[in-house]
């Protein structure tokens, strides 16, 4: 169970941090082009939380098999709110 709650605030850490970036990312847009207005976001593929959270199910899933539904979970959460 620590390891799928591990992932779990994992997975916090990287909606904290995806949202830092992306308001960073308006930012410098917005100030490099006032006139701007935002139709599509960036692409964010470098997510290094996504790779502990999917680590800490993977070390979930090697403890005891149910760890792959804490897994299959949260790739369905990711996937919805990205």
């Amino acid at each position: 169970m620590i390891f799928a709650l591990l992932g779990f605030a994992a997975i916090l850490l990287d909606r904290r941090w995806a949202a830092v970036r992306l308001a960073a990312w308006l930012d410098h847009r917005r100030r490099l082009h006032p006139e701007w207005e935002p139709s599509w976001g960036p692409t964010l593929w470098w997510r290094p939380w996504l790779v502990v959270a999917a680590t800490f199910f993977g070390l979930a899933s090697g403890v005891k098999w149910s760890g792959f539904f804490f897994l299959l979970a949260f790739v369905a959460y990711v996937i919805v709110v990205d």
